[in-house]
């Protein structure tokens, strides 16, 4: 009796309390779990202030958002709408030499370290979409580069990640504090405005 009680808390303790798009519901054991106070959140949305996109695959997405990507966020955008810093940081790493459809698995894309070791990663930007160079250093907003559908995409949009360091191997929960309420990061099928 005692574990079908446990496992009925859990089942309800999942699904008062998702993350992301919903398909892999939070729970106390941390999976889909640990974000920080999105009002003072270190990070903004990766594109301008005053514009609005659609999140198509938030956290924990069944689609490709599990394991390493577990907290990225795919972001609907045109091709060569501008993509900004969500974090100051170093430039560390460009793509952008694959042409739009080429399809898997070369991706063009920007990475910048910030100051804390973890790593943002953009991804799917069009051909010559960097407007960075490695070794430069970019403010929080600056102009970093031009979506695109590079790589694994099927169609126009933004991979937004940030991992814990340059190993690549674990992806952190993050929330962004230039937009509406999103304690527990952003959701699917939702659009934000950056403000």
């Amino acid at each position: 009796m005692k574990h079908i009680k446990l496992f009925l808390w859990i089942a309800l303790f999942s699904l008062t309390h998702s993350c992301g798009d919903g398909s892999n519901e939070i729970n106390h054991f941390g999976i889909c779990d640990g974000y920080l106070e999105w009002s003072t959140s270190d990070y903004i949305l990766p594109y301008p202030a005053t514009t609005s996109h659609k999140v198509s695959q938030g956290n924990c997405g069944v689609i490709s958002h599990y394991g390493s990507q577990q907290y990225a966020y795919d972001y609907v955008m045109n091709t060569n709408d501008t993509i900004v810093a969500s974090r100051a940081g170093t430039v560390t790493d460009i793509i952008e030499s694959n042409v739009d459809g080429n399809g898997c698995p070369d991706a063009n894309y920007v990475q910048i370290e910030h100051n804390d070791g973890s790593v943002a990663h953009y991804a799917h930007l069009t051909k010559n979409g960097a407007l960075v160079d490695e070794g430069d250093t970019v403010n929080q907003g600056d102009n970093i580069g031009s979506a695109g559908n590079t790589g694994c995409s099927t169609d126009s949009h933004l991979h937004f990640v940030i991992y814990k360091n340059s190993t690549f191997e674990e992806s952190l929960p993050i929330t962004f504090r230039n937009t509406s309420k999103n304690p527990r990061g952003l959701l699917k099928n939702t659009e934000y405005t950056a403000n």
